[in-house]
């Protein structure tokens, strides 16, 4: 009995040990918003706009943190989102032509993590950082106006003139789930953006991450 005890003491420890240093991964991530389609009227000679529904971008992305400073966790992320949606124009003459566009979003952060619970195998945090995302705007009819009507059906002019790019900052709740000896580590995250320009008439968003790192 007495064995069994001193060695689940050192097994604790040394996953104790390995977690303590960081680690670097790979994660899964989905903004979660949806936007309905949307009808408006087009500029120059185009009578009329319409944008599809556009459901939760997914994507991936990679992160690294280091908990070796006392109190307080460092991590640096970056990932890739999108979500195509259709676009149809409809000019005076009644022709319609329809499109697929990308939403598409780079963004990347940088976070202190403040641990509110470490046990063993899970550390849960809380924090905050700042952000930044590159973007393609969504069709929207302010930003339709700056378009150049003859070039509406040109999917690479319209990606080239509504791409832009937001700075922000975040709050966040996660855990890492740390098992003994082995060195990898399961990490999840729900963080708020407030960064603005991303939704159309939004100043932020939820995005949920989930993924493994090597831990050491």
């Amino acid at each position: 009995m007495i064995k069994r005890l001193a060695l689940l003491l050192v097994i604790t420890n040394v996953s104790f040990v390995y977690a303590i240093i960081g680690g670097v991964g790979v994660n899964v991530v989905n903004d979660s918003f949806t936007l309905e389609g949307q009808t408006f009227d087009g500029p120059g000679d185009i009578a009329s706009i319409e944008r599809t529904e556009i459901g939760a971008p997914i994507g991936v992305g990679a992160f690294a943190y280091l908990t070796i400073v006392p109190f307080v966790d460092f991590e640096a992320s970056a990932h890739v989102t999108g979500s195509p949606y259709d676009y149809t124009y409809q000019d005076l003459s009644g022709n319609n032509e329809k499109m697929t566009l990308p939403f598409g979003k780079f963004s990347w952060s940088l976070s202190v993590q403040k641990p509110v619970l470490k046990i063993p195998t899970i550390r849960m945090y809380i924090g905050g950082g700042v952000n930044k995302a590159s973007f393609t705007k969504i069709i929207t009819p302010q930003n339709m106006e700056s378009l150049d009507p003859e070039q509406l059906n040109d999917i690479e002019y319209i990606n080239d003139n509504l791409s832009t790019s937001s700075s922000g900052f975040h709050i966040e709740l996660g855990a890492r789930f740390k098992p003994p000896i082995i060195p990898f580590s399961i990490n999840t995250n729900a963080r708020y953006n407030f960064i603005d320009g991303v939704i159309p008439g939004e100043n932020g968003y939820l995005t949920i991450s989930a993924g493994m790192a090597f831990a050491i």
